[in-house]
């Protein structure tokens, strides 16, 4: 399979964010199934910084979807998933300009926040502020996470 049909699925997602949720669940299992054939699920090394680009997409726009259809559980799902890309070690497949990663990490943390899970709440933080300090940054230069 190759990296454009999944391309192609995910600007159809982008494309039909006022569709429906069932077309739009229906175009996120096909990008799914292509992350599948494409072996880019669980992020290694040897994956091509495209295809991890494409699956991070992929994760995020589900975790953006199971927000609006308000699954808690799916979204964390999504987040435990996301995980491995955001720690991906050397070119951060993270740091271009379509990724979501603050945007999924603020609702991270506002969802453990009104589960009442402090403890996980304030080790994803302190994980943020290790992160952006080792980056040179602060989290307060965040649109999402400050």
């Amino acid at each position: 399979m190759s990296t454009q049909k999944l391309s192609d699925i995910l600007s159809q997602l982008a494309a039909s964010s006022s569709s429906s949720p069932q077309k739009i669940t229906s175009l996120l299992s096909s990008a799914k199934r292509e992350l599948l054939t494409l072996n880019a699920l669980i992020p290694t090394p040897t994956t091509p910084p495209q295809v991890l680009a494409l699956a991070r997409q992929t994760l995020e726009a589900g975790a953006l979807l199971s927000i609006r259809l308000q699954q808690p559980d799916a979204f964390t799902r999504y987040y435990q998933q996301l995980s491995p890309f955001y720690e991906m070690p050397g070119e951060s497949t993270h740091q271009d300009n379509r990724s979501q990663r603050s945007k999924v990490t603020g609702l991270y943390l506002l969802l453990l926040l009104t589960k009442g899970d402090y403890a996980g709440f304030h080790t994803v933080l302190e994980g943020l502020e290790v992160e952006s300090a080792q980056q040179g940054k602060g989290l307060e230069s965040d649109e999402y996470l400050s």
